[in-house]
């Protein structure tokens, strides 16, 4: 009978743990342009998974992931919203990482190789689509943005950084997000699935 508090206790962290990377997927999904109503869904889902995340690292004491969950409700309270649908990148972006993160410590090995699978299959199939973006899809003008970039490093050869202009371009909004977030794409998944496996490894 003593053990079941614990095994609750530890039902209630693998299924936080899954909202968490769910989650995290949800919040690379807004770091694009999409329509008011995505966004008015993504604060309720984000505001929700923060008041767990509170509620979860209070109960640990973690106070730390206390302040950060905080800041989540407070950022993406869907009563009086805080973050414009334009100003998603930044505070995205962070909480993004922020929960795949515990999210990815929380697990346990055996669901992450589930989820892991599951991370790079997705960033495989993202990674498919944006390909076919870019070889078989219109491309907008390049414009120079003013700075220059060096590759080795910086240690050359160097020129102007060009990006292109995708305002005017008549492809769908995925379409575009996919090609502006291409490298993004590749990072987030793969760290993300390389992790999850790693953990699910070392328990074997």
């Amino acid at each position: 009978m003593a053990s079941e508090p614990v095994a609750a206790s530890s039902s209630r962290e693998q299924a936080l743990a899954i909202a968490l990377l769910s989650g995290s997927i949800a919040l690379y999904l807004s770091l694009g342009e999409w329509p008011a109503a995505f966004y008015d869904a993504a604060r309720w889902a984000v505001f929700a998974l923060s008041c767990f995340v509170c509620a979860w690292a209070w109960s640990k004491k973690r106070w730390g992931w206390i302040a950060f969950a905080s800041f989540g409700a407070f950022f993406f309270n869907p009563f009086i919203p805080r973050l414009g649908n334009e100003g998603w990148d930044v505070i995205g972006l962070a909480y993004m990482c922020g929960y795949a993160a515990l999210g990815i410590s929380l697990v346990h090995p055996r669901m992450a190789g589930v989820a892991g699978g599951a991370f790079a299959a997705y960033g495989m199939a993202l990674l498919a689509l944006t390909h076919y973006v870019n070889h078989y899809m219109p491309h907008g003008p390049m414009y120079w943005t003013g700075d220059y970039v060096c590759l080795h490093d910086g240690r050359g050869p160097c020129g102007p950084e060009m990006l292109e202009d995708m305002t005017k371009l008549d492809i769908p909004e995925w379409a575009k997000f996919l090609r502006s977030k291409a490298f993004l794409t590749f990072l987030f998944f793969g760290i993300s699935s390389s992790l999850l496996l790693q953990k699910f490894n070392s328990n074997r």
